[in-house]
């Protein structure tokens, strides 16, 4: 009886026991509530109010407006050479010189024959008038009869003769003394090879030792104080570039040297041996260190847009369709419709849709959408 009572009792207990361990079993949870989206990271950079100019750069190089390329004016051996690639000379200045000891005797030679022809015309004229006193002595005897007509004759024969030799003969031989003389002297001079105007050296194409004949290429001399930069515009370049527009020029030898220069001549048609429009520019004020050769970027400004309100051109999305920016807020981005003026490709002008110090965002603007909020960064302020 109190065994069957037990056994009772224990089958009453398992199933609550069972309920209980089943009803701390896990099921349904309560619903927690959804998580907030999280910010976006964004940089900005303040709109501010200063200049867009629009630039246009190519390459040119630099020239001399005047180039003399000297030759050899004689033939001979190269004895000196008085300067070197660089060189400021000054009109006169000796460049080259020629083996000259044979001119030198021809031009001394040459000095002697003049020496004898003026010695020889001194003497003509002596005769001449040793020849006047005598034909003025006989003739009062001639007139008188006290001599025969055949001395009168060879007296008169005498003087003429005196007379061509004093006033033909003789100038003529000094005439082609001097013009030997002239000769050998300027053959002479011509292997001393001389600057002719002040300028600078550019290029000496010879040695000492070398044998040159008239007409080789010597030495040529650029005037400095006319210098051009020289280059080539493309098509393009061509439709948006005028004279008067400002301009300044990078010396590559000297990068850190821009100057100003003036477009002085923009072909209208292209070069025949180049494929594009020559343009010609001139130094406002050309820096001594600037020499012919040297390799040039000139920079052209064909636009400005002076005092406007600007923005990083990154900043702005759906640009070619719908221009906008994303303005931060009070912590949330707001989307701006813009209306775009100039641009440079850094900085673009905003002529309405933001104001200056506005925080346009300029990174992670195309994970925004209108609303969002934001977490900046960093932000660049208009200072």
């Amino acid at each position: 009886m109190i065994r069957r009572q037990r056994r009772n009792l224990l089958l009453l207990f398992i199933p609550l026991v069972l309920f209980g361990i089943l009803s701390c079993a896990p099921g349904d949870e309560t619903p927690e509530p959804a998580a907030e989206p999280e910010a976006v990271s964004v940089e900005t950079q303040d709109a501010q109010k200063d200049d867009i100019v629009r630039e246009l750069s190519f390459s040119a190089r630099v020239e001399a407006e005047d180039r003399l390329d000297l030759g050899a004016e004689a033939t001979g051996e190269v004895e000196t050479i008085a300067v070197d690639e660089g060189d400021s000379v000054d009109k006169g200045d000796p460049l080259v010189t020629l083996h000259s000891e044979a001119l030198q005797i021809q031009a001394r030679e040459a000095r002697s024959g003049l020496e004898s022809a003026r010695a020889q015309l001194e003497d003509s004229e002596a005769a001449l008038e040793s020849a006047r006193r005598e034909t003025e002595r006989l003739r009062p005897l001639y007139e008188a009869g006290a001599i025969s007509e055949q001395e009168w004759d060879q007296a008169k024969d005498e003087l003429a003769a005196a007379e061509r030799a004093a006033k033909s003969t003789a100038p003529a031989a000094v005439q082609t003394a001097q013009a030997v003389v002239d000769a050998a002297e300027e053959q002479l001079d011509a292997a001393t090879l001389t600057a002719p105007i002040e300028g600078e050296v550019a290029w000496v194409d010879v040695s000492v030792g070398d044998q040159v004949s008239t007409g080789t290429h010597l030495v040529s001399i650029v005037d400095t104080d006319t210098m051009k930069i020289q280059g080539l515009l493309s098509e393009r370049q061509r439709a948006r570039v005028d004279q008067g527009m400002p301009a300044r020029v990078t010396i590559d030898a000297h990068s850190d040297a821009a100057v100003p220069v003036s477009i002085h001549h923009i072909a209208s048609t292209p070069a025949p041996s180049a494929s594009g429009y020559p343009i010609t520019l001139h130094f406002d004020d050309r820096p001594d260190q600037v020499r012919a050769g040297m390799t040039a970027d000139v920079t052209v400004e064909i636009e400005r847009a002076e005092k406007v309100v600007r923005v990083p051109a990154e900043a702005l999305i759906d640009a070619d369709t719908d221009p906008a920016v994303f303005v931060v807020e009070d912590g949330k981005a707001k989307r701006r419709a813009v209306e775009v003026g100039l641009t440079d490709g850094t900085w673009a002008e905003i002529q309405a849709g933001v104001k200056p110090e506005d925080a346009v965002v300029t990174t992670g603007q195309t994970y925004l959408t209108d609303g969002a909020e934001v977490d900046v960064i960093e932000r660049n302020d208009a200072s």
